[in-house]
């Protein structure tokens, strides 16, 4: 029905003029009344007049009522429409018919106005009633729709927000580490230095945020895969190691020897508990030591699970302890400590920061690695974290057993430091040798102690010793250690490892290597590279077991094994190519890039490549596709491929080796992880042809002339900048792509919509899948959004609300269109004048006069203003022609802006220089 205030529209069909007039004066005054006098006419009424309400007679001219009330009904449009037959037949079958055709009333003649008026009101009341009930029933059913929609979103937002949030996460990370590997002067460096540390900590509030999501939907879960725990170690101490060194701190790491370090488990979710608790103790650290200390759980009661544990030989229970020296905690704030959202600094002007949702986050993470966590502090007095953690223990033959030589067993190793901490851990580590270490807190013991050693004919072979010390340093005692040695003219100078966790290496070799000292080993140290460093100063070698973590590894390791190698870089966005493409060519690696999946295929088949780096999400074909399909030929069976992704959701890498690949690195991308993982696949050797190694560093391409502005209608600049590094020239060419693309890309999806074949809503999908990409490419985020929601929409066969998703999407691309349509513009004006000044002296070929007429018939097109300056660009092109009039018709209809009459003038100048161009040669033959 149309508005409360219009009347009903009621249709009377029906071939005998008196009936029509009788109802005609029962019924004007109370409602709009349109007339039709056979079957033809009555159908070509109701698609034109859209009534509420039909009286249909049967006995009319063909096609007859009943003919007429099974079109109407069998019409989606018109099935709703109430019919009532007025007829004089009255028979039984006759009635039985009509309402079985689907009329809501049949009332026989002669019929008695009051009657036919009241059953009328009757059925239009019940009409009203009822598309009342079905338009609250659908905006119900829309509301419930868009709840459940919300809902899935949120879900999808968990699944895809990693992805998202780590793109341009790995941009800044991996940029930043790129750039310090360079030389430069010492306050870019610290620029750079912070700004990597700055977005490492960025990063860590992410996953706080993401994680703590998942752990109210109760979608977090554990991994279980084989992991070295020194490595575990190793990064953590490499993670720290500049936030302790800017601090002042020193974060000391220990493990007693009895621990098992191959194990099986999530080492992911066991490095985020241990980082969370670590930043933590360094953030309310202000003076002093942070220890972290590995063991293993020898009696366990607490509760039912963990004695289960104990008792099985293949299970073990570590306890971790981080402890610090801080401002520590009163029984108020640690009561509600494993909250989420509470931090032990809450007020106004908070100085430690945080999300509170860390330590949170921790907890339910140690309850699925099976253990618990607990807090001892007191004000004043520093905190000690410590948590329990259960792991399965991987066979004895894959366990770390560092076996020094037999000529290095019982070494004597004087060891100095003035941390008392720092030291006790040194004598745990070197005792766990079978070295014999002696301790000392200052640089005047040393000397006094190496000089007793000499003087007794027992020189120590080995000196470990601290550079930060009060009185003497590090270097100072290493010098007078030396000097006391050289003035016996004795072969008793002894290798010094100088130990630091505050200096950097090349700031210190000058002046440590006139005193005498052998390498250095950065703070905090761990075991196993403690022995390396050791070994390899006394010139003896490394005996480890063949399942052994990988030792430290750096860039000419990996130039000196596989240089040379070819490397597929299978990505689809700009900016991560540019960081993986030169981390690997940093290494002297010839890197191919594919931009998807079936490209790589194709790449694959065209040349040996020895490893294939692939992302997961990409157009045309994904990570998975590709991998599945080279798996299927068994040319590429010993092809490693590995995924690199920012997928680092649980069960992301268990799916990646499910689906043919070898391994699994997340972005952003950490070096030291891309290096591993090419060692562990690509096969040492000389590879032909010569190994480059960049020695400079690739300068960022710097727009010249034409830059984007800082806000455009529809697309986020600034981050479709950062996503190219900043290439406003590479931005405007992707923009402009984009417009091509999404130019009736609307129209394309509403006309699969309303399709009828199988593959319609096939075709659908796929158009706004490749919508949803494109936007996001660009940074046109309200498109991206609209184009998902109404791809969930279809997916989930939510049919009622296709037409408003669909027009919210198009309302959503109209001023994206016309925002790439003004730059589009802009692009063929710059052009033009660029040609223009270039060739001012030059006479106009009638390709460069097709050219310009052309381009003023596109600027005229879309009412340019800049239109006038196409014209005098073209006009020397056309004097002494026969268009001399029109083009002077032309130049006046610009400069009125009436476009119209210019597009028309614009036509008939370009039918008469056609005319007057000689036509083309043949060819002889």
């Amino acid at each position: 029905m149309t508005g409360l205030s219009a009347k009903p529209k009621i249709l009377i069909a029906d071939d005998a003029p008196g009936n029509i007039q009788l109802l005609v004066d029962m019924l004007a005054s109370d409602y709009e009344l349109a007339v039709a006098t056979d079957g033809q006419e009555a159908l070509q009424a109701v698609t034109a007049y859209q009534p509420d309400l039909i009286l249909l007679d049967i006995g009319m001219p063909e096609p007859d009522g009943y003919e007429v009330c099974s079109r109407l009904k069998a019409d989606p449009d018109t099935h709703e429409i109430p019919i009532i037959f007025l007829t004089a037949r009255d028979a039984g079958d006759d009635e039985a018919k009509g309402l079985a055709l689907g009329a809501i009333d049949y009332i026989t003649k002669p019929f008695h106005p009051t009657v036919v008026a009241a059953r009328v009101r009757n059925h239009l009341e019940l009409k009203r009633q009822r598309d009342e009930m079905e338009n609250m029933a659908r905006e119900l059913g829309m509301a419930k729709d868009a709840a459940e929609l919300a809902n899935l979103a949120k879900s999808e937002f968990l699944a895809n927000m990693s992805h998202e949030i780590r793109t341009p996460m790995n941009a800044i990370i991996g940029l930043a580490d790129l750039a310090l590997s360079i030389s430069m002067s010492p306050k870019l460096r610290d620029y750079l230095a912070k700004i990597a540390n700055a977005s490492k900590s960025l990063l860590h509030i992410i996953n706080d945020i993401l994680d703590f999501s998942k752990v109210e939907a109760g979608k977090i879960s554990l991994e279980s895969t084989d992991f070295e725990l020194t490595r575990v170690c190793e990064n953590l101490a490499d993670m720290f190691r500049e936030q302790t060194n800017e601090k002042k701190l020193e974060l000391v790491m220990g493990m007693d020897p009895t621990c098992p370090t191959a194990l099986r488990g999530d080492s992911f979710r066991l490095e985020q508990v241990l980082m969370n608790l670590i930043s933590n103790a360094l953030k309310f650290t202000e003076h002093g030591t942070v220890q972290v200390w590995l063991t293993v759980e020898q009696n366990r009661s607490d509760t039912t699970t963990a004695q289960q544990l104990t008792e099985n030989d293949d299970l073990v229970v570590l306890i971790f302890t981080v402890r610090d020296s801080g401002i520590g905690m009163t029984r108020a704030q640690m009561d509600g400590l494993f909250m989420p959202f509470v931090q032990a600094d809450n007020s106004t002007t908070r100085q430690y920061g945080g999300t509170g949702l860390g330590l949170s986050i921790c907890k339910r993470l140690v309850e699925l690695m099976g253990g618990r966590i607990w807090v001892e502090s007191e004000p004043g007095c520093g905190s000690l974290f410590g948590f329990t953690a259960a792991f399965k223990k991987r066979p004895k033959s894959e366990q770390l057993r560092i076996t020094p030589p037999v000529s290095l067993k019982g070494l004597p190793v004087l060891v100095v430091d003035d941390n008392t901490i720092a030291l006790e851990i040194f004598n745990i580590m070197l005792r766990s040798f079978s070295f014999q270490p002696v301790l000392v807190t200052t640089g005047a013991e040393a000397v006094t102690e190496m000089a007793r050693a000499i003087d007794a004919g027992t020189p120590y072979p080995l000196v470990l010793l601290d550079y930060r010390m009060p009185e003497l340093n590090g270097i100072e005692t290493a010098q007078q250690i030396t000097d006391y040695s050289s003035q016996l003219k004795q072969n008793t100078a002894p290798k010094i490892i100088l130990l630091s966790a505050f200096a950097r290496e090349e700031d210190l070799v000058p002046q440590a290597r006139q005193a005498g000292i052998t390498t250095f080993l950065s703070k905090p140290i761990t075991r196993s590279r403690l022995f390396d460093a050791i070994v390899n100063v006394l010139g003896e070698n490394v005996v480890r077991d063949a399942g052994a973590e990988l030792p430290g590894i750096d860039h000419r390791a990996v130039v000196e094994q596989i240089g040379g190698a070819r490397i597929l870089l299978v990505e689809d966005n700009l900016i991560n190519q540019q960081v993986a493409r030169e981390m690997l060519e940093q290494v002297g690696l010839r890197v191919t890039v594919a931009n998807n999946g079936l490209e790589a295929t194709r790449m694959a088949l065209d040349m040996p490549f020895d490893l294939v780096f692939m992302d997961i999400q990409m157009p045309v074909m994904d990570g998975y596709a590709a991998t599945r399909q080279m798996r299927g030929n068994n040319r590429f069976n010993d092809l490693p491929i590995v995924a690199m992704t920012a997928h680092a959701m649980d069960g992301d890498r268990q799916k990646s080796l499910s689906q043919g690949m070898n391994d699994h690195i997340t972005k952003p991308i950490d070096r030291k992880q891309l290096y591993a993982a090419l060692l562990r696949w690509i096969q040492p050797g000389k590879r032909p042809g010569p190994v480059h190694v960049p020695t400079q560093e690739r300068m960022p391409m710097d727009p010249n002339g034409w830059k984007l502005p800082l806000s455009l209608p529809g697309i986020d600049v600034m981050a479709g900048l950062e996503r190219l590094g900043g290439n406003h020239d590479l931005f405007r060419s992707l923009l402009l792509e984009s417009g091509r693309h999404f130019a009736s890309s609307a129209d394309k999806v509403r006309t699969s919509l309303s399709g009828k074949r199988q593959d319609d809503l096939l075709t659908a999908k796929s158009l706004l899948h490749s919508i949803k990409g494109v936007a996001g490419n660009i940074s046109a985020l309200e498109l991206h959004r609209a184009a998902t929601l109404l791809e969930e929409a279809i997916k989930n066969n939510q049919k009622e609300i296709w037409p408003q998703m669909l027009d919210h999407m198009e309302q959503v691309l109209t001023p994206l269109l016309e925002t790439i349509q003004k730059i589009e513009q802009e692009q063929r004006l710059e052009r033009l004048e660029r040609e223009t000044k270039s060739s001012d002296a030059v006479a106009a070929t009638p390709a460069r006069t097709r050219e310009l007429i052309d381009e003023l018939g596109f600027l005229l097109q879309s009412n340019n203003g800049k239109a006038l300056a196409c014209f005098f660009a073209l006009k020397p092109s056309l004097q002494g022609s026969s268009t001399a009039q029109k083009m002077t018709e032309l130049e006046a209809a610009l400069e009125q802006f009436d476009f119209a009459t210019a597009r028309q003038v614009l036509a008939a100048i370009d039918t008469l220089w056609r005319a007057e161009q000689p036509p083309p040669h043949d060819n002889p033959s």
